[in-house]
């Protein structure tokens, strides 16, 4: 189970990535809103694979979900808060 959370977790971190590039560069807000709608989402299920792999041996790889997935939804929110 935690193997598959893990790799979960690796496909999703890649998501983001392509998502916030997409989002830094797209230009209308149309875009940007779905692409911010769809980053939150995976932003926030990763933050609920981090709190299940919390239990498991590997507390290091949960502690940098949170880090990433924290980071990447204060980025977005960031944007569009600047956007509005």
């Amino acid at each position: 189970m935690i193997k598959h959370l893990n790799i979960i977790n690796i496909i999703f971190s890649f998501i983001l990535l392509f998502l916030f590039s997409n989002l830094i560069l797209s230009s209308s807000s149309d875009t940007t809103n779905i692409f911010s709608f769809l980053f939150i989402f995976i932003g926030l299920f990763q933050v609920y694979i981090g709190i299940k792999l919390l239990n498991s041996k590997r507390k290091i790889l949960s502690t940098a979900t949170f880090m990433l997935s924290f980071f990447f939804l204060s980025l977005v929110g960031i944007k569009i808060y600047l956007n509005i």
